[in-house]
């Protein structure tokens, strides 16, 4: 799946303002990033470790249970 920002004006220097000040060590396995044309390529599923947010699973698990 490719992920690919249109081209705004606005949305563009948004998306390189934020690059640039939240300079990310490692990009995720299981992406791919493409700098020059502002693109993203998922290139597989996530493990949960790259997920950058403690989660609790079995209270989104009884969440998802009670729909």
């Amino acid at each position: 799946m490719l992920l690919e920002l249109k081209r705004k004006i606005a949305q563009k220097n948004l998306i390189e303002n934020n690059i640039k000040n939240n300079q990310i060590n490692e990009i995720p396995s299981h992406l791919k990033f493409d700098n020059s044309k502002l693109e993203t390529v998922i290139l597989d599923y996530c493990d949960k470790d790259d997920v950058s947010l403690k989660l609790d699973e079995l209270l989104v698990i009884e969440y998802y249970s009670r729909r």
